[in-house]
């Protein structure tokens, strides 16, 4: 039994588990007549990068320039994980996101981006030491050139005589 390992009430309690506690472990019960056992494996995923800290959230891209009405998008994740709870916010914590723009699996989407649109948006994550959050995604919206339209026109010279 680990070091670090204690027994309470038939349950085999390891505290601040190491990649050395990896391993089989084998339950076995005695009684008057009977025998049983149960084997159990503890697999211990490294991820130092995350232990004891918020989580690192990484953001792509950082900035993204778009005309109005075309779309946008920007991917959030914390490396390590395949897959937490990640939610977008925009200017601030807690900011709402505009109408229209939506976020899924860690993407904000902006399907017809407006000038009301433009600015930072934060994506977070939290887990037991506190919320971690991205650094800001900056989107900017450019609103096109209005069309020139030229009419031509044609002057006539009119010689009296």
């Amino acid at each position: 039994m680990p070091e670090n390992a204690v027994q309470e009430n038939g349950d085999l309690i390891i505290k601040d588990v190491e990649e050395s506690n990896a391993g089989q472990y084998r339950c076995t019960a005695t009684g008057s007549h009977q025998f049983a056992t149960d084997d159990a494996t503890l697999n211990v995923a490294h991820s130092s990068s995350i232990v004891g800290k918020p989580p690192p959230l990484m953001v792509d891209p950082l900035v993204q320039t778009v005309n109005e009405n075309e779309p946008a998008t920007f991917r959030c994740w914390v490396p390590g994980l395949e897959s937490c709870e990640l939610t977008w916010h925009k200017e601030y914590l807690g900011g709402p996101l505009p109408y229209g723009v939506y976020q899924s699996a860690g993407v904000l989407k902006i399907p017809r981006a407006q000038l009301k649109d433009a600015g930072n948006y934060i994506c977070t994550a939290s887990n037991e030491f506190g919320v971690g959050q991205s650094p800001p995604a900056r989107l900017i919206v450019n609103r096109p050139f209005p069309g020139i339209h030229s009419n031509s026109i044609s002057l006539k010279n009119f010689l009296k005589n």
